[in-house]
């Protein structure tokens, strides 16, 4: 079974002399619609499988203590809200609602951080297959660990 990362990307487009970074990012939605994309594609396949069925799709933090807090911030002086964002990063697998409390904790901020990629990890043989002809289809470069 393989393990897909989908990773977070940007581009820069050059806007009247000036630079705009756009930002390619999951939100609170991306696991579900993930799930929904599969289960179409088996759907007109003529597949009695559903998405779960061959694959967990999930969110993987990407930040570290001192992207959540701040360099400078020393660690007696963390509020609770800091502790709890410590803590989320350092899970192997996020909720969406956790996903939502990272992105937006740095949204209030005024700051845009890669805070996840979303993880795609095959349960059958035969799906890594699948999954990447999805990847190839949305031109989404994926890695595999």
């Amino acid at each position: 079974m393989k393990k897909l990362i989908i990773p977070l990307h940007s581009f820069v487009d050059v806007v009247t002399n000036s630079s705009t970074m756009i930002y390619v990012m999951p939100n609170e939605g991306s696991v579900s619609a993930m799930y929904d994309i599969i289960d179409e594609i088996l759907k007109v396949s003529w597949s009695e499988k559903k998405a779960k069925d061959l694959f967990d799709v999930y969110y993987e933090p990407t930040l570290d203590e001192e992207e959540v807090v701040g360099w400078d911030t020393e660690k007696e002086d963390y509020t609770d809200t800091d502790k709890e964002l410590i803590a989320i990063s350092k899970k192997k697998k996020i909720t969406e609602e956790e996903y939502c409390k990272l992105t937006s904790h740095f949204e209030d901020n005024g700051e845009n951080k890669k805070c996840a990629n979303i993880i795609v990890i095959s349960k059958e043989e035969g799906s890594d297959d699948l999954m990447g002809k999805i990847m190839w289809l949305f031109s989404i470069e994926e890695s595999y660990e």
